[in-house]
């Protein structure tokens, strides 16, 4: 799910556009689900006049709001249209509390790393992220390019922290600026930096049962 929002009143904003996508989609096939919605692409917020973020929403199954996450570092290239958030977030499920890192966050440990000691076992970082020609692999391969990098870090911030890091990213081509390629190659990292399920650069659905005893 994403969308961009050019409404004050982010969370009014956010619980009509994303509840009605839930209820609708998903949540209607499922209504008695206990799992917790994450929307995988963040959004365009605008919270007011000239304050624009990077939101990830964070949707229970019955299609509420129970909270927001800004995007703590902004990307240099970013930086002329959206602003930093002010804090990082932890949300409480009935299972586990989970947290969030958006793209660019991840170039920093600290951020894990507090998400962490504010009590995540789970930290989801969605990402848009491209340049589906680096196929190399870092075990492999000594030269270091974008999607092994990537992979590299999501790997360590898991192992650093001893967290689940589920990373979500983009796939496709993105036509409308300089024709790059999303690449995909979402996974879902264990508490000892294995890798325990892995997208392919196509749009599909990966899933894993996490043992909480690994934390």
């Amino acid at each position: 799910l994403a969308t961009t929002l050019g409404v004050a009143g982010v969370a009014e904003a956010v619980t009509a556009t994303y509840s009605g996508h839930l209820r609708n989609g998903v949540l209607g096939k499922d209504k008695d689900s206990k799992a917790l919605y994450l929307s995988s692409n963040p959004i365009f917020e605008k919270a007011s006049p000239g304050f624009y973020y990077n939101s990830s929403p964070v949707i229970t199954p019955k299609g509420d709001i129970q909270g927001i996450y800004r995007k703590m570092h902004i990307a240099p290239e970013e930086k002329p249209f959206t602003r930093a958030g002010d804090n990082f977030k932890v949300f409480k499920t009935e299972k586990v509390d989970i947290g969030i890192n958006t793209c660019y966050d991840i170039n920093f440990p600290e951020s894990t790393r507090i998400t962490t000691l504010m009590g995540a076992k789970i930290i989801f970082c969605p990402f848009a992220i491209f340049d589906g020609n680096d196929t190399t692999n870092y075990i492999t391969d000594p030269w270091v390019g974008k999607a092994t990098l990537w992979q590299m870090w999501s790997i360590m911030r898991a192992w650093e922290n001893k967290v689940f890091f589920v990373v979500i990213n983009r796939v496709g081509r993105e036509k409308h600026a300089s024709d790059i390629n999303f690449f995909g190659r979402s996974m879902i990292v264990n508490p000892f930096g294995k890798i325990i399920a892995e997208a392919t650069d196509k749009e599909e659905i990966i899933h894993s049962v996490l043992n909480l005893d690994d934390i």
